[in-house]
Order: structure tokens, then C-alpha cells, then sequence
């Protein structure tokens, strides 16, 4: 049985960024956060990945699949990283790699619960059954793989967090009333000025 434990807040200890544990390719993220509060669709889960150096003897693809942990992410208790259990059988694709080693591609990461297995989850997870709760993190990452996904000596891990989204702080209304007739009054005095101005002597 894989390893279940709720851990919620261990994404913010993490550190954000690439962790390439491969040492043939370098491979980014076009953004390292995505919103939180993201719905399926949102342009904010829209990550592109950029690939140099990207070599395999056997074949000219590159596979992309969301992950909720890495090699280098390790949870005390868990058994080693499997790419059958810790990656979604879902979320993945196939790009292509061309003659110069380099790949490019747009992965959209989901967020939420992983559709299939249902027992991990990236950003806000939740749980029908309590007694069943997912690993739940807001650290996640995009595997990239020359070849195929059992190429785990040349696999890459793309680390992006999920952050609340910018908010603009709301004014009170008590404050709006006053500046809104202070304008009015304003406008009211340049009005009577200007016909001031234009009375005939």
C-alpha cells in the first residue's frame, strides 16, 4: 500500500525552482507559481517548458507528466519515488525533440486532485471520505523524460507552487462616500467659476 500521509503545508518549505537530476538535458519553466484558486481552463495552469540538450538513442520524443513529489523530494516514511505512483497516468504528453537536443511545449497542470488514483493532490485537494484523504501539496512538478517514462536515468523535475492570487485591497465604503461628494462639490465650484467668468459686464 503507497504511502498516504496528509502533508498540506510541506509544499511551503520546499524551495521553488528546477531540480534537474539529470545531467544530459536543462529544462525550465516559463513561471515557477500558478493560482491557487485556479478552475479547470484557467490560463494560469498553462506552463511552457523549454528543453536544451535533450538526447536518447532510441527515440526523438519527450515525455511530460504532473508529479506530486521527486526523487529529491522525499516524505519521511515513503517508499523511493515511482513514477506509477507519484505521477499522474492523466496529465502527461508526448513532444517532440529535434536535431539540436531542444523541445518545447505548453503542460497544463491540474488542480486539485488527481483524476485517476484520487489519493494525492496538488494545490487545494479535497476528500469525499475523510478516513481516505489524499497527500495533499503545494509543491508539485513537471517530469520531463527523453524517450519514455521508465527513462529515470535521464528524468528532470520542473518545481512550480500553487500561491493564492493577487487580490486589490478593497476600499470601505465610508471612505468612497465622502471622496465621491467631495468630487461632485468640485466640479460644482469650477461650473459656477466658469459662469462667473462669463457674465457680461
Amino acid at each position: 500500500m503507497r504511502f498516504k500521509r496528509l502533508a498540506a503545508a510541506i509544499g511551503a518549505v520546499l524551495l521553488v525552482g528546477g531540480v534537474a537530476t539529470s545531467a544530459y538535458a536543462a529544462s525550465q519553466l516559463s513561471a515557477n507559481t500558478v493560482p491557487a484558486d485556479a478552475a479547470p481552463n484557467d490560463p494560469g495552469l498553462n506552463l511552457t517548458v523549454t528543453s536544451t540538450g535533450l538526447t536518447n538513442a532510441f527515440s526523438t520524443t519527450v515525455f511530460y507528466q504532473q508529479c506530486w513529489r521527486s526523487t529529491a523530494a522525499p516524505f519521511p516514511g515513503a517508499p523511493a519515488f515511482n513514477p506509477d505512483t507519484d505521477c499522474s497516468a492523466f496529465n502527461q504528453l508526448i513532444g517532440n525533440i529535434d536535431a539540436s537536443g531542444n523541445a518545447s511545449t505548453v503542460f497544463t497542470v491540474f488542480n486539485g486532485n488527481e483524476f485517476l488514483q484520487g489519493d494525492w493532490a496538488c494545490g487545494p485537494g479535497t476528500a469525499s471520505n475523510p478516513s481516505s484523504a489524499p497527500t495533499i501539496v503545494q509543491t508539485c512538478y513537471i517530469r520531463v523524460v527523453p524517450g519514455t517514462q521508465t527513462n529515470v536515468a535521464q528524468q528532470e523535475f520542473l518545481a512550480y507552487s500553487y500561491v493564492p492570487r493577487a487580490q486589490v485591497p478593497e476600499v470601505p465604503l465610508n471612505i468612497l462616500l465622502p471622496l465621491s461628494a467631495a468630487g461632485i462639490l468640485g466640479v460644482g465650484f469650477l461650473v459656477a467659476r466658469k459662469r462667473q467668468h462669463h457674465i457680461p459686464a
